[in-house]
């Protein structure tokens, strides 16, 4: 049986989600500066589909990836709902919104780790 990269994987996208509340803390926080535009991160799906894994390639006729992506994660503007007559896009709302969605993310991802580390010390016992 091969490594598990379960907890791996679970950490990146912790890291994502830390990342994505501090941007979304950052918008809130320049909610009155006057140009600021808001910013939002590239989705964590979409930077986990530019990384290829690699196959495990046991027989000849097993597939296997011919190029690797990079998983880097941008910065992107956000899209936002309004724009002040100061320049400003953050839109409160919006951003309590986003914080909400990576709370979520965060809590799911956080019991599925948690379930998966119960499956493995009860295979263990």
């Amino acid at each position: 049986m091969g490594p598990v990269h379960l907890f791996s994987l679970a950490t990146r996208h912790n890291q994502y989600l830390g990342a994505r509340q501090t941007t979304i803390a950052g918008n809130i926080a320049n909610f009155n500066t006057p140009g600021f535009k808001a910013l939002d991160l590239e989705p964590f799906d979409a930077t986990l589909d530019q990384t290829r894994l690699q196959m495990a390639v046991s027989r000849p006729n097993h597939m296997s990836p011919t190029d690797s992506g990079s998983g880097d994660v941008s910065v992107n503007d956000g899209q936002t709902w309004d724009t002040v007559h100061s320049g400003n896009s953050v839109s409160v709302e919006q951003e309590l919104l986003k914080a909400s969605e990576t709370k979520g993310a965060f809590t799911l991802n956080t019991t599925l780790v948690r379930s998966f580390h119960r499956m493995l010390m009860a295979a263990t016992k």
